[in-house]
């Protein structure tokens, strides 16, 4: 868990997709992250033309494939990345959010992350990772990867919506449902890190209390219960 800053940058383009929130209902955006916007940006690899089918169907399956990816073989604060992933896939999902968010948030560090610099996978296999969760997921997942996450919480809350790029040098425009799946799926990831991370300085625990709420319109009630609880309980117990 760590606490945020910001960079600048030009403009790309991402769509949005359908993601709960708080007020109840659903956010609709059309097109999640759609491919040609993707291509747009430096090292998206990807095939826009073939939409696969997914190969990961559930728990059991998404255990074996992130297993042959590699991910049991990272280290990620003391415990194997591959059971981070499945703790914040099964968040995910327990919160009602759709398929595809969750099955990003099981891939939410595939490729690395701003902050995380081990890869289980290289941008390169890009197309292998969309044939195994779906286009949607690897598109959100490969957002999350490469976002500078700590910068969404500068976005003011009416929009318009964007999330900076720093190893591209961009500014991304994005759409509300995108950036409320970003979010979705980094409450998972500290929610699940604050369950079973221990040293956590209190003053990051305090920062994301803070951001979380100020973003609590655009998360699903199981994300608000669980980082209330959750972090509330980490301060207390003072780990």
């Amino acid at each position: 868990m760590r606490a945020p800053g910001d960079t600048g940058c030009q403009h790309a383009k991402f769509a949005g997709a359908v993601v709960r929130h708080e007020g109840g209902g659903s956010i609709h955006a059309g097109g999640y992250l759609v491919a040609h916007h993707v291509r747009e940006l430096p090292g998206a690899q990807m095939t826009a033309s073939k939409k696969m089918n997914r190969e990961i169907t559930d728990a059991a399956t998404l255990r074996d494939a992130l297993s042959a990816l590699g991910a049991d073989d990272i280290d990620h604060h003391g415990r194997p990345l591959s059971v981070h992933l499945i703790g914040t896939y099964a968040l995910l999902g327990a919160w009602g959010n759709p398929d595809f968010v969750a099955l990003a948030g099981a891939f939410h560090s595939i490729y690395g992350t701003e902050e995380f610099a081990a890869k289980a996978q290289p941008l390169s296999r890009r197309g292998t990772i969309a044939g195994l969760i779906g286009t949607e997921a690897e598109k959100l997942a490969y957002a999350f990867c490469i976002a500078d996450r700590r910068a969404l919480y500068n976005v003011p809350i009416e929009g318009p919506f964007h999330m900076v790029t720093p190893a591209h040098g961009q500014r991304v425009a994005i759409s509300r449902g995108t950036y409320a799946a970003l979010l979705e799926i980094e409450v998972a990831n500290i929610v699940e890190q604050a369950a079973n991370q221990k040293g956590v300085p209190q003053a990051v625990v305090q920062f994301w209390l803070r951001a979380f709420e100020s973003r609590r319109l655009f998360l699903s009630r199981g994300a608000v219960a669980a980082y209330r609880v959750a972090l509330a309980d980490y301060e207390a117990r003072g780990a």
